[in-house]
């Protein structure tokens, strides 16, 4: 398996990716980060992931708004977590790569040539109108 190759031609194996850290980043918050998340309620959490791997699945469907959404919300949750404090816990180290690995996968060229629109011929240029 080539990663150039992935990286430019192949969305679906990026997409499917995207989900899979997705639940580890919730896995994750839940194990490792369970005394800083302990005022969330798992359920929230877990309702989160699952409007962020509907998102991706709205992405496969070459929804540019979710793509949208999705790149806005990573860029911003990225600035949050890199900006946002005086110190930088060893927790959020791994937060942080998984949230810009994905940020990385939306932004590959095999995604956002996935959800780009066709282009339509202009009519009044088509060939053979006399």
């Amino acid at each position: 398996m080539n990663v150039g190759r992935i990286w430019k031609h192949s969305p679906m194996p990026l997409l499917v990716t995207m989900v899979l850290l997705d639940w580890l980043l919730l896995l994750y918050t839940r194990t490792v980060g369970a005394a800083i998340n302990e005022g969330i309620p798992v359920a929230e959490q877990a309702f989160g992931t699952l409007i962020a791997t509907g998102l991706t699945l709205l992405v496969w469907r070459r929804s540019r708004i979710a793509w949208g959404l999705k790149v806005v919300l990573g860029g911003w949750a990225l600035v949050a977590l890199v900006l946002g404090g005086d110190t930088w816990p060893a927790y959020l180290v791994p937060i942080v790569l998984i949230i810009a690995t994905q940020m990385a996968a939306l932004l590959s060229p095999a995604v956002r040539k996935h959800i780009a629109r066709p282009r339509v011929p202009d009519p009044s240029h088509a060939s053979g109108s006399a």
